[in-house]
């Protein structure tokens, strides 16, 4: 399904920013993406121009669909309704959505990623994380080193487990590493892990790691979560009401750089 495509813009102007969402479980979850582009644009930046949203569908490794919103200006809001396409599947999907905002060179990205709990209609939002284009750019890497995620603390307990997702954007597999340090100072690491390309992988903090079971919950809350990996990262920690099943609060990782 490909739907609305792109018109032509001025690059003088304008640009493309990427950006990467998750696709949870369909039958389980709506997926929206969102932006309004005053927040960042008029009358603050003294810009106007253009947004226009175009997102792909990916699942199991394949693209599915492509998506694109209608056209605003700086006084309107983009949104794009992923279930629009992926209610035509016969099976339920899960994966990314690779985001293309184009927008005005000068105006900040500001895109989030919503999922609705249709169970329990609980609904979470995140930013859409950010990766460097379409292909590995090595000076870019090089330069930002942003290949490593951070997050302080771990959410366990009877009602509520942390999981973390590492998202690979790319065309080719990279490989990635999850460290846990402890509130007495040990670091526990996994082996190194490899994620193919236009997928993803969640791992359960508690099942990586089963010495977190053996820890009060007060030291489970002073443990810090890190995922390095080969490429840019795009990575996010996520929180589970265990009675539910359903995902209650999702934020990205913290950038920093690993030496």
């Amino acid at each position: 399904m490909d739907v609305q495509p792109p018109l032509a813009y001025d690059p003088e102007t304008v640009r493309q920013e990427y950006c990467c969402g998750v696709l949870l479980p369909t039958d389980e979850y709506t997926t929206s993406i969102t932006n309004f582009p005053g927040g960042n644009c008029f009358p603050y930046w003294d810009t106007k121009g253009d947004f226009f949203l175009s997102c792909s569908i990916f699942s199991d490794g394949k693209r599915h669909a492509v998506v694109h919103s209608k056209h605003c200006n700086e006084k309107g809001y983009l949104e794009v309704h992923i279930d629009h396409a992926t209610q035509f599947s016969e099976k339920p999907l899960s994966g990314l959505v690779l985001i293309e905002l184009t927008l005005p060179k000068k105006v900040p990205v500001d895109l989030y990623t919503a999922h609705v709990h249709k169970k329990t209609g609980i609904y979470v939002s995140y930013p859409s994380g950010h990766f460097v284009g379409d292909t590995l750019y090595t000076a870019t890497r090089a330069r930002e080193l942003f290949n490593t995620g951070f997050w302080p603390g771990l959410v366990s307990s009877d009602t509520a487990e942390t999981s973390v997702i590492l998202m690979n954007p790319y065309k080719i597999p990279f490989s990635y590493q999850l460290s846990l340090f402890l509130p007495d100072g040990r670091k526990l690491q996994t082996d190194v892990m490899k994620v193919l390309p236009f997928r993803f992988q969640i791992h359960a903090i508690e099942e990586t790691f089963p010495e977190v079971k053996n820890l009060s919950v007060e030291d489970r809350e002073c443990c810090s979560i890190c995922i390095s990996s080969q490429y840019n990262l795009v990575g996010y920690v996520m929180i589970k009401d265990r009675g539910t099943g359903a995902f209650t609060s999702i934020d990205h990782l913290h950038p920093y750089v690993l030496i």
